[in-house]
This record gives structure tokens, C-alpha cells and sequence, in this order.
């Protein structure tokens, strides 16, 4: 197995102003336009393969929330704010929230303008909802970790925060492994001996047990009324956390599944 580079101009970069602020161009940031991941392991029928790159589009949150903003990755948003004059002096000036903003907006309208496909967090978690709707329709549960499917900012403010999702390890599903890594970076295998150990690879499938219902969280005693844009089916509580999707509780029975 060979791996090769790519010639920098086969890659397409994106370079990110801003649709207000003309300096936001001097900072000089940009990033690739096709997300590429190589170091996933994909299981199928049980058959592991430990080589299968694929590619997507990007949400902007990923690029502009993550990427260009988490401390341990490029930290852009202290540089960010003092451009913008924001004091930064103490936290509950909310300098960071406001220079998030900023820096995700500059990364919708570069991709934008520059003709290359990119989705926003608001509208991707409709998109993700009316999926969920469709799938409850036809009898099936949509498994789902909450923790990735609420974008890493504004989260309250999209619909997918406000319900619950069923978790199962389904397959075909792709694996973060090892070995899949190592032939992404190098394309050799470990050395012997020195392979980590991978929790997932050849592990049976996880069995899910179905969860009690879920209690309302109403704040007046009354049903809970679904938020702007809601599909129709049972309305779960509202209370953060990943907790599988499930059947409102009946009238007078609580969570554990017996009346009170």
C-alpha cells in the first residue's frame, strides 16, 4: 500500500473575510473546503475494513465553533475580540460568545461566496428533525448521540436540543481505530506489539434496552407546547442530556414506569 501527497494546488482552500468588518481579511485565516476523513474503521456483516475514507460538506459550526475556535486547536477568538473592541477582561462580558458569532458568520459567507457547499446549524438540525419524523412514521427509532448531534454553539436555540434520541450501536458504522489510523497517517500497519488495544473492533453489537418514558418538564403544570417548528408526533421533556427517545409518561405514571 502507497500513500502520495497531493500537490497543494489540487487542494481548494477557502480564505475567510467577513460581510462587515473589511480587517477580518487581514487575519489571514482560510480552510479546506472538503472535510476528508481516512482514519475510521468501517464494519460491515463483519467484515472490518480497516482502510475506507470518505468524504462529506461541512457545517460551518465544525470549522468556526471547533476548528478555528476551541483553545487547543487554533484559538482565534482572544485575536477575534480585540479587533472587534470587545473587553476582555472578564467572562461575563460574554466577549467570547460575541466573537464566536462574528467568526462563525465570516465562515458561512466565505464558503458562500466562494461557490462551495456548506450548511448552517440552525438549518441542518431541521433538516436532521423532519429525518427523525419520517423514520418514527415508518416505525423505526433514529439512534443518535445528543452530544453530537446539538451544535457547539447556540444549541438551545435549535430543536434538536430540546428531545431525547434512541442510542444503539448500529452497523455498517465507522470506528475510530488504531490500526485505521496508523494506515491513514502512514499507510503501513503498526509494529507488532505495539497496537493498542481498540474497544469497538470485533465487539458484538451493543443491545439496546428500551428506556421507561419520559417524564414532561412543563413550567406551569400544563402540557408542554412544542417549539417554533416542531414536527408533529409526542412532544418529549425538555431536559438536556443524551436520554433515548421514548413515549411521553401517561397520567399518573412516572418514570420508572408505575403510578406513584
Amino acid at each position: 500500500m502507497s500513500l502520495f501527497e497531493l500537490p497543494e494546488d489540487t487542494v481548494l482552500e477557502v480564505p475567510l473575510g467577513h460581510p462587515e468588518y473589511g480587517w477580518f481579511a487581514e487575519l489571514g485565516l482560510r480552510w479546506h473546503a472538503v472535510p476528508a476523513i481516512s482514519n475510521l474503521r468501517l464494519s460491515i456483516g463483519g467484515v472490518q475494513y480497516p482502510l475506507a475514507p470518505f468524504n462529506g460538506w461541512y457545517l460551518g459550526t465544525e470549522i468556526g465553533a471547533r476548528n478555528l475556535a476551541d483553545p487547543d486547536r487554533y484559538d482565534r477568538l482572544p485575536t477575534i475580540a480585540a479587533r472587534l473592541g470587545l473587553d476582555t477582561s472578564r467572562e461575563s462580558t460574554l466577549w467570547r460568545d460575541r466573537a464566536l458569532v462574528e467568526l462563525n458568520r465570516a465562515v458561512l459567507w466565505s464558503y458562500e461566496r466562494a461557490g462551495v457547499r456548506i450548511a448552517d446549524h440552525h438549518g441542518e438540525a431541521r433538516r436532521f428533525l423532519t429525518h427523525v419524523e419520517r423514520e418514527r412514521r415508518a416505525g423505526r427509532p433514529t439512534p443518535a448521540d445528543w452530544t453530537w448531534i446539538v451544535p457547539p454553539m447556540s444549541g438551545a436555540l435549535t430543536p434538536v436540543y430540546h428531545r431525547y434520541y434512541h442510542e444503539a450501536d448500529q452497523r455498517p458504522n465507522f470506528y475510530l481505530d488504531p490500526v485505521a489510523r496508523e494506515l491513514g497517517r502512514s499507510g503501513r500497519l503498526p509494529a507488532a506489539g505495539t497496537e493498542t488495544p481498540s474497544p469497538v473492533r470485533d465487539r458484538p453489537p451493543r443491545t439496546t434496552v428500551p428506556r421507561p418514558c419520559v417524564p414532561h418538564f412543563a413550567g406551569h403544570g400544563g402540557a408542554e407546547a412544542p417549539w417554533p417548528g416542531q414536527p408533529p408526533g409526542p412532544v418529549v421533556g425538555r431536559q438536556r442530556g443524551p436520554v433515548a427517545e421514548g413515549r411521553p409518561c401517561a397520567l399518573g405514571e412516572n418514570a420508572a414506569g408505575a403510578a406513584p
